[in-house]
């Protein structure tokens, strides 16, 4: 539901979802991604960065072309919109 919410552009409604997870698996790597980069595309980049760093603290070996790869999107344009919002957050390529 998160991920069908940013990528509507609705990111005040993608947040509480991957909140939600967050506090259930504070260790899900993929609800702090999403999370990282709804705040990116809101240019909340205090909030995006504290979940980039996240992000980093469960697998520091994390890089964003290895997801970008295996995101799966029919566009390349909503493929580069996420890529470039997670760049944005402070990951890693």
């Amino acid at each position: 539901m998160a991920i069908a919410c940013r990528d509507a552009g609705c990111y005040e409604e993608a947040i509480p979802i991957c909140r939600k997870i967050i506090r259930q698996q504070p260790d899900i790597i993929f609800a702090h991604t999403f999370l990282a980069s709804s705040y990116a595309l809101m240019d909340k980049m205090e909030e995006a960065g504290a979940e980039a760093a996240e992000v980093l603290r469960i697998d520091p070996k994390f890089a964003v072309d290895y997801l970008s790869k295996r995101l799966p999107y029919k566009y390349d344009v909503d493929r580069n919109r996420v890529w470039d919002s997670l760049l944005k957050a402070g990951l890693p390529h």
